[in-house]
């Protein structure tokens, strides 16, 4: 079951800590003129990780919730989880590694 609005939100919360941290954080506003105000405003974006974070855990729960009331259900939805993010985990992991054997570190 999704909800578009909730999906609206969270893409909301990334966008606001993106722009954090590529315009807010680097000075990127302050090179487009934009008004001190407007920047005040705009480096309030690491709220966006608290929102995404708890829509997050609240589509969760309410997923596991709604599942949870058949037998073995509960078993599953971790097993579907845990095969949905692992293999990209792993994936990461090893390319950290290779890279952090490959580049140079000063």
């Amino acid at each position: 079951m999704r909800i578009a609005n909730f999906d609206a939100l969270r893409g909301a919360a990334i966008l606001a800590v993106m722009q954090l941290h590529y315009m807010a954080i680097t000075g990127g506003y302050d090179f487009l003129g934009l008004p001190l105000t407007s920047q005040a405003v705009l480096n309030y974006g690491w709220a966006g990780v608290d929102l995404f974070f708890v829509l997050s855990a609240y589509l969760l729960t309410n997923r596991l919730l709604h599942v949870s009331e058949k037998p073995h259900s509960t078993l599953s939805f971790y097993q579907r989880r845990a095969r949905r993010i692992l293999p990209l985990y792993l994936v990461l992991l090893v390319v950290g590694f290779g890279l952090a054997v490959v580049l140079p570190v000063n």
